[in-house]
């Protein structure tokens, strides 16, 4: 059931990721729905689960934009696997875990995309303009990640209280 769940809430994280329009202010950043996903399985879930949802994140995030395909789910399972290595050391149902990891995988998940596109002549922008942009990620991370948490958490909860049919 954990994989339906996780196959379901990363179509729809994608979806919804790409429908909401980016902040201006914030660099033009988009929300990072797709890293607080990954983030979740990381710290909750073995790390078998944590790959899946991050190949098929990154697979989600590379088809529906500009970049080339398999950068973001290598730069997802990095990510994932660093984040992953704290499972044990930090509360995963504290407030304050999704909220800093989410600012912190959304910031470094941006700076990272940023230096593969530049590195591939993809993109042509000053660094000061990658950092906004990773800033202003990392800060839209720190409000969605602890929502996405909520939502796995309680959908997760109810398939374990009502059975795993």
């Amino acid at each position: 059931m954990t994989i339906l769940i996780m196959l379901f809430s990363v179509i729809l994280s994608a979806l919804i990721q790409g429908a909401i329009p980016e902040f201006t202010a914030l660099g033009q950043a988009r929300v990072p729905l797709l890293i607080g996903a990954v983030i979740y399985y990381a710290l909750n879930r073995e790390s078998e689960h944590m790959v899946l949802c991050a190949f098929l994140a990154g697979l989600l995030q590379d088809g529906l934009s500009m970049m080339p395909m398999g950068c973001s789910v290598l730069c997802f399972c990095v990510i994932g696997y660093i984040a992953g290595k704290f499972r044990g050391i930090v509360d995963a149902g504290a407030w304050i875990t999704p909220v800093a990891f989410g600012g912190l995988a959304a910031f470094v998940s941006t700076l990272l995309f940023y230096g593969v596109l530049a590195r591939e002549g993809m993109i042509h922008c000053s660094f000061w303009w990658a950092l906004l942009k990773a800033l202003g990620a990392g800060l839209l991370g720190l409000v969605s990640t602890p929502i996405i948490f909520r939502i796995l958490g309680r959908m997760e909860g109810a398939t374990l209280r009502y059975g795993r049919s």
